[in-house]
């Protein structure tokens, strides 16, 4: 059975996300203090038997895994994550799970000579990193070439996410700018339009140089609305990498969770992935081992729940 460790997240901190989650309970008009944060709380790892981080995936010695990507499909959780031999390419693959704790045995649903790493599913597209370039792949069609539909001309992506807004589909992920690393989106029917976003950080409290890893998901507000939350990594005063939240009700203006991280401590987790499965809510993450881990909260207010 899993078991759950601590984190810096604290039982006062619950009780002031909790009380936003009430404030913010109707139309949560432009922003502001009630940004659809609401709800959210912090996250705690699950471990094994041992007290050892749980492995929800088991790595072979000469396999490293990362950049998870979970969705629920019919009741069950399917965890797509990059593979990467010792001795070949890094391809693509999937597991599933009930209960999204244990996974079955991982198939591969896409592969590239010249490896794929940084999978999310949109709308039965597979989006992945192929040398620096976002490349698409029909899942009805894994064999097929895949196609680049945001090239990375030198500059390379990552962590790319794929979302509609307006009737629009965006692609979101970090590009290399010489040393730094910057948060992007552009129209996926016109990729060379190009803008850079920004995630303004909390002084004094938690304040990244850079959005790492991150993920952006469509979601509704108890209200009926649109609002994209964001889950994404980040290595305050250069340390170990936390979870961090943010939304945006129009995905250009982001704010982070005024508590984050989601999740911290003397760990280091990169790429993260958040899904829900009943009432609750599972993070997934890459380690530095070359690992995936897991941790869970359960959701305890209505308005947590969209």
């Amino acid at each position: 059975m899993a078991r759950r460790s601590h984190t810096r997240w604290h039982a006062g901190a619950l009780a002031a996300a909790l009380a936003l989650g009430c404030a913010a309970g109707g139309d949560p008009g432009d922003g502001g203090s009630n940004l659809p944060d609401r709800g959210f709380a912090g996250y705690e790892r699950l471990l094994d038997a041992e007290g050892d981080p749980l492995q929800p995936v088991p790595r072979p010695d000469d396999t490293r895994f990362g950049d998870p990507m979970a969705r629920v499909v019919d009741g069950a959780v399917e965890l797509y994550v990059s593979v990467c031999p010792d001795e070949a390419p890094c391809h693509i693959a999937v597991a599933e799970s009930d209960d999204g704790v244990a996974f079955g045995a991982l198939r591969a649903v896409a592969t590239d000579p010249a490896g794929l790493t940084a999978p999310y599913v949109a709308e039965g597209t597979l989006y992945a990193i192929r040398a620096g370039d976002v490349v698409a792949v029909d899942l009805d069609r894994p064999d097929a070439t895949p196609a680049v539909v945001l090239a990375g001309d030198g500059a390379p992506f990552d962590s790319p996410s794929v979302v509609s807004i307006d009737g629009r589909a965006w692609i979101y992920a970090t590009r290399a700018e010489g040393e730094a690393v910057a948060f992007v989106r552009a129209p996926l029917d016109d990729p060379g339009a190009v803008e850079t976003l920004s995630v303004p950080p909390l002084p004094e409290v938690w304040a990244p140089p850079a959005v790492l890893g991150p993920e952006v998901r469509r979601a509704t507000t108890g209200a009926g609305r649109a609002v994209y939350r964001m889950v994404y990594a980040g290595r305050p005063g250069g340390g170990d990498a936390d979870v961090a939240f943010a939304a945006s009700f129009d995905g250009v203006a982001w704010s982070n969770w005024p508590f984050d991280p989601a999740l911290g401590g003397d760990a280091s987790e990169f790429a993260p992935s958040n899904a829900r499965l009943g009432d609750r809510y599972l993070l997934y993450f890459a380690r530095p081992n070359g690992r995936i881990g897991v941790a869970e909260r359960v959701a305890e207010n209505p308005s947590e729940r969209f």
